[in-house]
């Protein structure tokens, strides 16, 4: 039987972000929501389409979610999962985890899980870290057939750079990805995720320093390069104190700067 030390893991989380300082853990600091799990949960045997027609006939009738909640259809979901319910006709989707909620659900979801956090009466009602629920949803899953998967992204654009792009989206290296009720603030930013298809539903760790391969540059205005990087185009800052023509290039990016360019394939 595997337990889980708090202090361990957070010392393990502090060591990694020494060692390497590229790739940085997300969320030891953070809590997460009851409704950000009941995301998770969801996307994990249901695709957007699947949870869309649970909620054409909604069976939820807890006092503290309706329809026009973002969480509200990903509640319905996992209700009808029998995955989470509520107490005394409330979901409490605002509500941060709890360790003893945590190792209900890490049970709920794999009933082989042999997983166990160290919970005593003192501490079981305390918030689960954001990074620690994430680290054991992934082992708990692993061998379990979801619909879960891991990628990196780069995020080039959001709705806040570009008000073509609908609000809870954003534009990647991999096209686009839904971040509903995600806290997601990573323009520029290499970012390790789980995701369901298009639909991020947790984030593991971000890197500010990353390579765009085959880039286009389209033009160059002094300290400003104007590039296409399917599928957007935008410009970046670069302090590179050289003219740059038109080409295809692979560009090295940190803090939203070009810092390197070197040829890329045609």
């Amino acid at each position: 039987m595997k337990k889980i030390f708090l202090a361990v893991f957070f010392c393990t989380i502090f060591l990694s972000k020494n060692i390497y300082a590229q790739q940085i853990n997300y969320g030891s600091d953070k809590t997460i929501s009851r409704a950000q799990i009941a995301k998770m949960l969801a996307f994990m045997y249901c695709d957007k389409n699947e949870i869309i027609d649970l909620y054409n006939s909604r069976n939820i009738n807890f006092s503290d979610t309706d329809a026009t909640k973002w969480y509200d259809k990903y509640i319905n979901a996992v209700y009808n999962k029998k995955l989470m319910s509520g107490t005394e006709n409330k979901f409490e989707p605002q509500n941060p985890l709890t360790l003893i909620q945590a190792q209900y659900l890490l049970d709920k979801i794999n009933p082989s899980n042999t997983i166990k956090i160290k919970i005593t009466d003192e501490n079981k009602n305390k918030n689960i870290s954001y990074s620690l629920w994430v680290k054991l949803f992934m082992d708990t899953i692993k061998d379990l057939d979801t619909k879960i998967t891991q990628k990196k992204i780069i995020t080039l654009a959001t709705s806040l750079q570009n008000k073509k792009i609908l609000q809870n989206y954003i534009i990647t290296s991999e096209n686009y990805f839904s971040i509903e009720g995600i806290d997601f603030d990573f323009i520029d930013k290499e970012t390790q995720i789980l995701c369901n298809e298009n639909e991020i539903i947790s984030v593991l760790s971000y890197s500010d320093e990353f390579e765009l391969k085959n880039c286009s540059i389209l033009k160059n205005r002094g300290n400003k390069i104007y590039v296409e990087c399917p599928p957007v185009k935008r410009f970046f800052n670069t302090k590179l104190q050289k003219k740059i023509s038109a080409g295809i290039f692979n560009l090295k990016i940190k803090s939203g700067e070009i810092i390197d360019i070197s040829t890329g394939e045609k």
